[in-house]
C-alpha cells in the first residue's frame, strides 16, 4: 500500500535514522522538511545525507525519486 509520510528534522539524528526504515517499503514516499536558503541549498543537504547512508547506486536512485525535499523551518512563521 502507497503511503506518503511528511518528516521534519530529516538531517538530525531521529530524522536521519527515520528515513532509510521508511524507505524499506517500496511504495513509501517520503515529503522531507528541510532547512535552506535555496533548493540548491536543501538538495545539497539531502546530498548529505545519502553519503552519510552509505547507499549503493541502486538505493541512491530509490531515494532520489522517493524523498522529496521540502524548503522550509519549523521556527519561523510563515
Amino acid at each position: 500500500m502507497k503511503r506518503n509520510y511528511f518528516v521534519t528534522g530529516v538531517t538530525g539524528a531521529v530524522g536521519s535514522a527515520l528515513i532509510p526504515y521508511l524507505l524499506e517499503s517500496e511504495d513509501n514516499i517520503i515529503w522531507a522538511l528541510i532547512r535552506g536558503d535555496s533548493t540548491t541549498h536543501i538538495q545539497q543537504r539531502l546530498d548529505e545525507l545519502i553519503t552519510f547512508w552509505e547507499l549503493n547506486d541502486k538505493q541512491k536512485i530509490q531515494v532520489q525519486k522517493r524523498v522529496i525535499p521540502v524548503q522550509g523551518d519549523m521556527d519561523k512563521p510563515y
